[in-house]
């Protein structure tokens, strides 16, 4: 009984050693300043002038759980799709 207390004790004392080995890793990565700069709005706008609208949609309709049942001969639904992309 006191053996297995005691590698109880051992295995506590490693995964609280490892989760605060974890946390100091972790506030060291957050600490690292930001490479780059803010852009200034004028930068923004002529940036955002020389691309053309942006296009396309990930659309899944409520009546579908992921897009691959969208598609499916039993849960295809051209009511809903037509109702909500109109």
């Amino acid at each position: 009984m006191l053996i297995r207390n005691k590698n109880y004790c051992f295995l506590f004392l490693l995964l609280f050693t490892i989760s605060l080995q974890a946390q100091k890793n972790k506030k060291q990565v957050n600490n690292v300043p930001a490479t780059g700069t803010v852009w200034t709005a004028e930068k923004v706008n002529t940036w955002y002038g020389q691309h053309k609208w942006l296009t396309g949609a990930n659309y899944i309709p409520a009546t579908a759980i992921n897009q691959l049942e969208m598609w499916q001969a039993d849960t295809f639904d051209p009511a809903t799709i037509d109702k909500e992309l109109s």
